[in-house]
């Protein structure tokens, strides 16, 4: 997906977990239209509950949603955990770098998953 900048748009550095998640749960929460959410790591705890909760409310109230998540970085979220999203309209998808080398090595380069949008 490529974006042209646009007046009004800001960037800010998130350093750690208690910037970052706040932040998040407040723009999904207030997202009217889409929601674009890449993450190296999200498990079934108590944090990534309250993410799956907030992409839940998200597509409810008709936004659209779309996730990449790591494959390597987050292997073990459930069959149910990942199911409960897209039965609500929320494109789930996983990223493996880890399969880039098994294609095309031993002259790969891995990028970045951001390229993948």
């Amino acid at each position: 997906m490529k974006c042209s900048w646009r007046e009004g748009n800001k960037i800010q550095l998130l350093e750690n977990g208690e910037q970052y998640y706040p932040a998040v749960f407040k723009a999904i929460g207030e997202a009217q239209e889409r929601i674009i959410l890449e993450t190296f790591i999200w498990f079934e705890d108590n944090v990534g509950k309250q993410l799956h909760a907030a992409l839940l409310a998200a597509a409810q109230r008709g936004v659209k949603a779309e996730v990449l998540l790591d494959g390597y970085g987050s292997p073990d979220l459930s069959d149910e955990f990942v199911n409960e999203l897209t039965a609500a309209g929320v494109v789930f998808r996983y990223y493996d770098p880890r399969l880039a080398f098994l294609v095309c090595a031993p002259m790969c380069f891995a990028g970045c998953i951001a390229k993948l949008w």
